[in-house]
């Protein structure tokens, strides 16, 4: 299989391919979910592309997005299920508590999406936090850790171009090919759906070390009113009425602190 390029000069409206296609002639024989970023340190483009059933993660680099060279694999790591695909490789911040820390300010980390296989069932997405020198992603242990265990969060990708000094923002697919094929839809034939926009960071968790963060992105811009609220609930109730929601769709959020043991 093999990578082609089109270009469009009407801001993604229409595409013509390059004549020079394929810019990389795998002898694979499935070759597949490219993601492209550009390195600045190296001043070239990067390309993650899936071996889905070699289980390997190839790394290919550009001065041009034509002229492209095989740098390295990133092969056989962690749960491989039945094949890799959709990857994501992004630079995310490392927050951490104090000035001494002995983390760096940040840290790469290589998403893939393996289908199926994953511990539940289905589809999920598992991550490696390391360095990136251009050519080489190198995951600082052999530890396997998952976005998350549910499964309906899959294939996520970082929104290209955003500035190293904001969020990180990527979209999942919020749905698994264990059933998607057969969920019910509406009169539109409508069905899955891409899950809201997460931002992410990195943090050394106790127990747990160094673990890739989601937390939803600009949450409270789709927050309508606040129905209900008590700072002092004690031993209460707060009664919710959202039959005036038109979406029906609630964010609960709530603070617990100095709780008694019995």
């Amino acid at each position: 299989m093999r990578q082609e390029i089109a270009y469009s000069y009407d801001n993604g409206f229409s595409y013509i391919k390059y004549s020079g296609n394929p810019v990389i002639d795998s002898k694979s024989t499935q070759f597949c979910d490219p993601k492209v970023i550009w390195h600045t340190p190296t001043e070239k483009w990067i390309m993650v592309v899936a071996y889905p059933v070699n289980f390997e993660i190839g790394i290919f680099s550009s001065p041009n997005l034509i002229d492209w060279t095989a740098e390295s694999n990133f092969t056989h790591h962690g749960i491989t299920g039945l094949q890799y695909e959709c990857l994501n490789m992004v630079e995310l911040p490392v927050v951490s508590s104090g000035e001494n820390s002995i983390f760096p300010s940040t840290l790469w980390a290589m998403q893939v999406s393996i289908n199926p296989g994953a511990p539940l069932g289905g589809s999920i997405t598992e991550y490696f936090l390391g360095n990136f020198n251009g050519t080489h992603f190198e995951a600082l242990d052999s530890t396997t850790k998952l976005t998350y265990f549910a499964k309906d969060n899959y294939a996520g990708q970082c929104f290209y171009n955003i500035p190293s000094d904001q969020p990180q923002v990527s979209n999942n697919w919020a749905s698994n090919w264990q059933y998607t094929n057969i969920v019910p839809t509406g009169q539109e034939g409508f069905r899955s759906s891409i899950s809201i926009p997460r931002g992410h960071y990195i943090a050394d968790l106790e127990c747990f070390g160094l673990s890739l963060i989601s937390y939803p992105y600009h949450i409270s811009s789709v927050i309508d009113d606040v129905l209900a609220s008590n700072s002092s609930l004690g031993n209460g109730t707060v009664a919710v009425n959202y039959s005036g929601v038109d979406s029906g769709a609630l964010y609960f959020e709530a603070k617990v602190t100095m709780l008694r043991m019995a």
